[in-house]
């Protein structure tokens, strides 16, 4: 079976990308293959198409550092042909292949199962800063944070992709005194 995916190579000293057909041999190891229905567009993956970006540890690769879709093929009786999981971090999209395919495979280890009530579209909406968000503020509230005994909550970082996102979970959880810090003018 052949598929679609953004390919990025480094030939010589030119850097090259291209949408190309290829074949889950040319993905990297993994345990469960998922068919991908989307993955968010972060700033690493802007990084991927550039010469010295930095982001890339070998090429050539497939981008995208979060995805989701359905599961295809799994050698892990934890997960099931038909599941919905989501997916990032752990080099996806960087060392090892990402996102932008048809097709992702990953070690069953890496996956999450799609929580319920979120649809796969709207995890990527949410994608890797607003995961990074939301889990950040789910610790700080096991760890005791709440709008009474914290009414006033600074956010580092607010005019980069996780700080925006805190904000906003933030608010939808009714916390109004939120200061953002940033060192943009």
């Amino acid at each position: 079976m052949t598929f679609k995916a953004l390919c990025v190579d480094m030939q010589e000293e030119n850097l090259i990308y291209a949408i190309k057909d290829i074949t889950i041999d040319d993905l990297s190891d993994g345990d469960v293959i998922i068919k991908v229905k989307y993955s968010s567009i972060n700033y690493k993956d802007m990084l991927a198409f550039r010469k010295h970006g930095g982001v890339i540890r070998k090429y050539p690769m497939i981008p995208g550092i979060d995805l989701c879709g359905e599961i295809v093929e799994s050698n892990n009786p934890s997960y099931n042909i038909g599941q919905k999981v989501l997916a990032t971090g752990f080099g996806i999209g960087v060392s090892h292949t990402g996102g932008y395919a048809q097709y992702a495979r990953l070690q069953s280890s890496w996956i999450t199962p799609l929580p319920n009530g979120l649809s796969l579209k709207d995890s990527m909406i949410v994608g890797t800063a607003g995961f990074t968000a939301a889990l950040s503020i789910q610790s700080l509230q096991q760890a005791g944070m709440n709008k009474s005994n914290q009414p006033t909550i600074a956010v580092t970082g607010a005019t980069g992709g996780v700080g925006t996102m805190a904000i906003a979970l933030l608010k939808a959880k009714g916390y109004d005194n939120i200061i953002a810090i940033t060192s943009k003018k």
